[in-house]
């Protein structure tokens, strides 16, 4: 039936049917082109459910039928929007279409009165019993008249006491419909509307070609945005889900081999740790089963909350902390494919030489060195060295080489801005420095000592020679390095390219001891890590940890049980052995690697209020500097860059909440002996809420509105709390707001928990 409906356009066209004969005379006639248009419409409709059969001749459509199973839900959401698109575009196809043909009327006047005007005088020339030749000169300029019209007179004829007696007569046309008579008293002209006939059927045709056209061009278009915005991502978010399934039930199987190979012991400690007291071991095949179903039932819920991690993609809805996020889509980095060359080297001996170096950190204790209390806006120019040159310090090391590179890497920095300078670069250096010390207080180590050095001396020259400005002005104002870098993280490139121009001095090359392969691998991994500081990452940095903790959540409880007891002698040291043979895979090395200094550049939050207040007011007064000379270039100037605009206290609680928090949660559900920031973070939350009122007097909704909004950061702390477990297996209280205070309070002065 469509493919009929579709067929009985060509009977709608004027030159073929008889819809058009007397659409020139009256105001009916336009009514009547409204209305023929308007079948025409609905039944060019039908023609989008014909353009669909066409998906079976194409050979991607083909091959995705021969594979329907791989499809799955995909392809049930893909014909769904489908058959949404097309109804969209019929409807637009159908408004087309009624309006398209009233193009037609401009070709000609709705009433053309000049067919009775000439009749009307010939018929008084004949009443006056005028001459032929007079007759001859009127019909003479009627025949000029309609010269360059669409229509033209064929004949005129007189009828006079019954005898019609014809003045003039040219070919008549073949088509009675295109014959029009226009009588006046004795007078009969006849006109020929062949041509404009014609014309309007072929301007018919046009259209409905042209409709045609349209709708099979947006229906292919269509289909190739829904695959690529909607199918592509979808299979790409399912592809992971499916990895992350596969290797959960690997995991299962292997417990359950476990389990019917030492059914009454390793049965029984399988249930303890699943908090499964109430099955006793050695019991009967209705035990195993009941263990079985509630194996599945965590598994399946490692699965929801895995997939909400992957489909998520929350972002702030305050349009200031938005700003803290680049603005270009994040690129994928790649990773160096060579072997691990620092798995031939003894793990911990970067912080043996923390210890060998005893009575040079006892002097830099003064200064807060290997805790969180170290404030570098204090410090004069030679302890910032001292500190930086403590923190990458190393047996391996010559020390006149490394004290050469810290300085030169000082000089490299630019005194102008008022947070990206050297200042920041040894904060961050010292920050990651004593998050790596607070994580190895046993005889193990989450990463190598090649790991941690390279993290070091990324984190010294991670913002080495930076202007002052976001990568988004530089692409704006088409800075050299955005044209050099081609617009991607044009300062992140920049940092490396410093980093590794300085060590190609033999005087100041740091990495000059380790052998080919190492120095390869830690080239990958400082570019890999300084690249990964560019904001634009955070959202992927984030979900990383989140999918990494859900996957690994029973192991990192028992982490988390361990840390909570570092006085128990009968205890493993943190970090377990279970939690280090986690990180053992490449991807999760990466993750750790890139998050740890990705956190400590973001850090300002995290220490003690005083310390956080004057970060924060050197990173606003650097965003407003920015914004003043995005004002002189005439530029758009965000929010959060305009100093009449923005307030600080209110900006620092909506930085906290929306950008830094997400990720401090994640990393202490990995390393718990960092949790000591995340009381720390909390805290300076509230505190910039008072300070906040008392600077705006708010009313008493936002005030309400603000305290919400700590209140739930707060529960979002107290569950991560909570998530530990003592050493018998079972969750802890929720710590009171005090508990944490004293925990934070403790942990400033040790430099970890």
């Amino acid at each position: 039936m469509d493919l009929v409906g579709a067929c009985s356009l060509l009977l709608d066209v004027s030159y073929i049917s008889d819809m058009t004969e007397g659409s020139h005379q009256g105001a009916g006639g336009v009514i009547a082109k409204a209305s023929r248009a308007a079948k025409l419409g609905a039944r060019a409709g039908r023609f989008t459910k014909i353009v669909k059969l066409l998906r079976f001749f194409l050979p991607q459509q083909q091959h995705a039928d021969k594979h329907h199973v791989s499809v799955g839900t995909a392809k049930l959401i893909g014909a769904m929007l489908m058959a949404r698109v097309s109804t969209q575009v019929s409807c637009l196809i159908i408004f087309m279409i009624t309006l398209l043909p009233t193009i037609s009327i401009i070709r000609y006047a709705e009433q053309d009165w000049s067919l009775q005007m000439w009749a009307a005088q010939l018929a008084h020339l004949a009443a006056q019993n005028a001459r032929q030749s007079e007759l001859d000169v009127l019909i003479s300029d009627i025949r000029g008249f309609y010269t360059h019209m669409t229509y033209e007179p064929y004949g005129v004829r007189l009828a006079v006491q019954g005898v019609t007696d014809v003045l003039w007569q040219s070919r008549t046309p073949k088509r009675a419909e295109n014959r029009v008579l226009v009588e006046e008293g004795p007078v009969t002209l006849a006109f020929n509307f062949g041509c404009a006939h014609r014309t309007e059927a072929a301007v018919n045709l046009c259209i409905v070609a042209m409709t045609i056209i349209l709708m099979m061009g947006f229906s292919c278009l269509i289909s190739n945005s829904v695959t690529q915005e909607a199918l592509g991502p979808l299979e790409g978010i399912l592809g992971k889900i499916r990895r992350c399934a596969f290797t959960i039930f690997r995991h299962v199987e292997h417990m359950q081999k476990q389990m019917h190979s030492r059914r009454s012991t390793v049965a029984a400690d399988f249930m303890c740790s699943m908090n499964f007291a109430s099955v006793e071991p050695g019991g009967t095949l209705e035990d195993d089963l009941t263990v079985e179903t509630m194996l599945l039932e965590r598994v399946i819920t490692k699965i929801a909350a895995l997939s909400a991690i992957t489909m998520q993609l929350t972002k702030p809805q305050d349009q200031q902390t938005l700003q803290y996020l680049g603005q270009h889509e994040a690129k994928p980095i790649l990773h160096d494919a060579a072997p691990r060359a620092e798995a031939e080297l003894p793990m911990g001996r970067w912080h043996n030489s923390c210890q060998d170096n005893s009575e040079r950190l006892k002097i830099l204790k003064e200064l807060g060195m290997g805790t969180w209390i170290l404030d570098p806006l204090q410090l004069s120019a030679p302890q910032l060295l001292s500190v930086a040159t403590a923190s990458l310090s190393a047996p391996e090391l010559d020390g006149a080489v490394l004290t050469r590179f810290v300085e030169e890497v000082a000089g490299r920095y630019l005194p102008g801005p008022q947070h990206h300078n050297w200042r920041h670069a040894v904060d961050v250096t010292h920050t990651l420095f004593t998050m790596l010390h607070a994580c190895n207080s046993g005889s193990l180590t989450l990463l190598s000592w090649l790991e941690e050095y390279a993290l070091l001396v990324s984190a010294v020259c991670h913002d080495i020679g930076h202007p002052g400005v976001s990568n988004d002005f530089l692409v704006q104002t088409s800075h050299d390095l955005a044209i050099r870098y081609n617009d991607t993280s044009p300062l992140e490139n920049m940092h490396c390219a410093t980093l590794f121009a300085i060590v190609q001095h033999p005087a100041m090359d740091v990495f000059m001891s380790l052998p080919q392969e190492s120095r390869k691998e830690v080239r990958g991994i400082c570019v890999e890590a300084i690249l990964n500081t560019d904001n634009i990452h955070h959202v992927s940095h984030v979900k990383a940890l989140q999918t990494f903790a859900e996957m690994k959540n029973e192991l990192l409880q028992h982490a988390r049980a361990v840390a909570d007891h570092p006085e128990d002698d009968t205890a493993p040291a943190w970090p377990p052995l279970e939690l280090v043979e986690a990180l053992c895979e490449a991807e999760s090395r990466h993750m750790l690697r890139n998050a740890l200094l990705h956190l400590a550049d973001i850090s300002n939050p995290l220490k003690p209020f005083s310390i956080c207040r004057a970060w924060a007011q050197c990173v606003l007064e650097e965003f407003f500097s920015q914004g003043d000379k995005l004002q002189e270039l005439g530029l758009l100037v965000p929010a959060l860059l305009d100093r009449k605009k923005t307030n600080r206290p209110f900006s620092q609680i909506s930085f906290i909440e929306f950008f830094v928090a997400p990720c401090v949660f994640a990393m202490v559900r990995i390393l718990a002996p960092l949790r000591c920031l995340q009381e720390e973070m909390v805290s300076n939350a509230f505190l910039w809420s008072e300070e906040w009122q008392v600077e705006m007097d708010p009313p008493g909704e936002e005030v309400q509105g603000v305290s919400s909004r700590l209140r739930r950061l707060d529960d979002r702390a107290a569950l991560v709390r909570s998530s530990r477990l003592s050493q018998d297996g079972r969750p802890l209280r929720h710590e009171t707001r005090k508990e944490s205070e004293d925990l934070r309070l403790r942990a400033r002065l040790a430099g970890g928990p």
